[in-house]
């Protein structure tokens, strides 16, 4: 580890490692971020998956942004079946569509991402929750309507 790699590249990093270890690949590869937010995964028609992590609330996210033109009515879609995404998933989904050009599916859990030992947990996690996004979601984003 370099002295000027962040918390949050190590945080980053190690999920990363915990991924590649389990044999999680994932379309893009990606360098960790310094930042509190790290795309982890990239779709097509513009939307991403990432993990987040906030050290004072104690809590890590996973999250699946719908960006761009198509965003509003592909958040309307999938909210159509939201009792199925949150078994999908596992846990409550939370639907945020507050921002102009963009929607967030996100699920949280209370988690100290600063107590290292509990990382293992946390990225497993993270992975499990990331993984699922792509389950569940990508069919229906996928599928045209006719």
């Amino acid at each position: 580890m370099s002295h000027t790699e962040s918390f949050n590249e190590r945080y980053f990093s190690s999920l990363f490692k915990t991924m590649d270890q389990r044999g999680i690949q994932l379309r893009t590869q990606r360098k960790p971020y310094s930042e509190h937010r790290q795309i982890v995964d990239s779709w097509s028609k513009n939307i991403d998956t990432a993990a987040k992590i906030l050290k004072s609330k104690h809590e890590i996210s996973a999250d699946l942004t719908l960006k761009g033109d198509e965003a509003a009515a592909q958040f309307s879609r999938l909210k159509q079946n939201e009792n199925d995404f949150n078994d999908i998933i596992g846990g409550k989904v939370d639907w945020k569509d507050d921002l102009p050009k963009e929607r967030q599916i996100v699920v949280m859990l209370l988690a100290d991402p600063t107590d290292e030992t509990d990382w293992p947990r946390q990225h497993a996690w993270l992975a499990a929750k990331l993984i699922a996004f792509r389950i569940a979601f990508e069919p229906v984003i996928e599928k045209r309507d006719p």
